[in-house]
């Protein structure tokens, strides 16, 4: 008979195993410092972001929920608000400056990379590999993570939502009943909740279907419904459906517009997507995994916005080890765990957990506090107009005067109290009123007939509509200021 290891051995290798593990865990922390502290540098204020903290500062002013767009002239009769809680975010954030809106991206970008670091890390990730995975989703996710805007508020919920569905695609349990809970707060704060339910779709009908029916329907019932769980209720449907067919959408325009390889950002996006789809997919995957890789890959090809979605869905696919499951009939009801010890070479999850945890744990620590301080040092950088030519169209505007403005300085506008004919949310509008702003923006002829409804124009010299406005008969211009133009009507309306 062969004597197996002896107790003292085995009681001596298991803090080892522990300590080696945390002591070679520094590369991951390294990569997370980088990336929150290069998100603090490059904070930058985009567009799709003040319209929010307009209807925000609205509600806490009245007390109430507006019918339709409050700061804009242009119909938005019909409109059913539903992120009520993400304007209330938005303008609490930024009540004492906008740097709160850069320490709220902080917050919510770096989390949500840290709670996928945290989840992997449990799962035995190495420690190289999710140092490499973490930089590569930081890249393809830069605008997501440094431009402050409406979806930075979807990057948590996604993150959170993606931990637990592939957690329990390993273990079903009870925890994922978690996911309509996710959902009903999430979708009182952005649009991009309905990505996530799609994801879990993936999930439920692929994966778990087929073993727990009944569950799987309720669940996926529970799921949907909580979607309507918003101050609109079932209103909330017509709210979706505009934001998915608006003007802007239907063009590819604008924060819809598809990835093209000629612009920096997009290209980084695109190259660092391919090397992650690669991690993924060198291993056989679950179905449910290739539903929910391949329809996330085609949503960032249709809109390069959604590269954010399908990085994090890679993020821990591509940085687990490659835990083989248990045939689908060995799966017992209760989730029990599938074994992994019986895997050569695969050191089994829970040896190194709680202790790599609590040196991630202080990692988030370090780089909350190391990002804070780069925010407060430096000043934001900032899309939208300066103070003083926010007071200078003001003082264009006469009595109820309104202003036409290119994006996205007509949402600093609306934030300061001045009204404006339209602005973002784009779906709240006519739709001819939205295709008319849309050609404006693009200097198109057809774009004049959105000068009808105004008495000031604000333009960046840069941009096609200003050339629209140049010698335009009836108006004016009143003052330059930096890559600003302001335009006035030669005789009132």
């Amino acid at each position: 008979m062969t004597a197996g290891p002896s107790t003292d051995t085995v009681a001596s290798a298991a803090p080892r195993r522990r300590t080696g593990a945390v002591g070679h865990l520094w590369k991951s922390p390294i990569a997370i410092l980088l990336v929150v502290a290069f998100m603090a540098w490059q904070a930058t204020l985009g567009a799709d972001a003040f319209w929010v903290v307009a209807l925000g500062r609205h509600i806490l002013r009245t007390g109430s929920i507006p019918e339709g767009i409050p700061f804009a002239t242009a119909d938005s009769t019909g409109w059913h608000n539903v992120p009520v809680l993400a304007e209330l975010v938005f303008a609490l954030a930024t009540a004492p400056g906008d740097r709160g809106l850069a320490y709220l991206q902080l917050v919510l970008g770096g989390g949500a990379l840290l709670l996928l670091g945290a989840t992997a890390l449990r799962r035995g990730a190495s420690d190289g590999k999710m140092a490499r995975v973490i930089l590569l989703t930081a890249l393809m996710s830069l605008p997501a993570l440094v431009v402050i805007r409406l979806q930075m508020l979807s990057v948590l919920p996604f993150a959170v939502l993606m931990a637990v569905i592939t957690g329990e695609a390993r273990r079903p349990s009870r925890r994922a009943w978690w996911v309509p809970a996710i959902v009903a707060l999430w979708s009182n704060l952005h649009g991009a909740v309905l990505v996530g339910v799609a994801v879990t779709g993936c999930y439920l009908v692929v994966e778990r279907l087929p073993r727990r029916p009944a569950e799987s329907v309720a669940l996926g019932a529970a799921t949907i419904g909580a979607l309507f769980l918003t101050p609109a209720g079932p209103r909330t449907l017509h709210y979706y459906l505009g934001v998915l067919s608006n003007q802007a959408a239907q063009r590819g325009s604008e924060l819809w517009a598809a990835p093209d390889l000629t612009r920096p950002l997009d290209a980084v996006m695109v190259a660092a997507g391919v090397v992650l789809l690669v991690l993924v997919l060198r291993r056989r995957r679950a179905a449910w995994e290739y539903a929910a890789v391949g329809s996330l890959s085609l949503a960032t090809v249709l809109a390069a916005r959604n590269g954010v979605w399908l990085a994090f869905a890679s993020f821990l696919l591509a940085a687990s080890p490659d835990l083989r499951l248990a045939p689908s009939g060995a799966r017992s009801d209760e989730g029990q765990q599938p074994r992994t010890d019986a895997t050569p070479g695969l050191r089994h999850p829970d040896v190194t957990a709680r202790p790599a945890l609590r040196h991630w744990a202080v990692t988030g620590l370090v780089a909350v506090a190391l990002s804070a301080s780069i925010i407060a040092a430096k000043p934001l950088v900032a899309g939208f107009v300066p103070a003083d030519v926010s007071r200078a169209v003001e003082a264009q505007v006469v009595g109820q005067g309104v202003v036409l403005a290119s994006e996205p300085a007509v949402e600093q506008l609306a934030a300061d109290g001045i009204t404006v004919w339209l602005s973002d949310p784009i779906d709240a509008f006519h739709p001819a009123d939205q295709a008319t702003y849309l050609d404006f923006l693009l200097g198109l002829p057809s774009g004049r007939r959105a000068l009808d409804h105004v008495d000031v124009v604000l333009v960046d010299r840069s941009r096609p509509a200003h050339r629209l406005m140049v010698g335009q008969p009836g108006w004016r211009s009143t003052g330059v200021m930096g890559q600003w133009e302001v335009f006035t009507r030669d005789t009132p309306r």
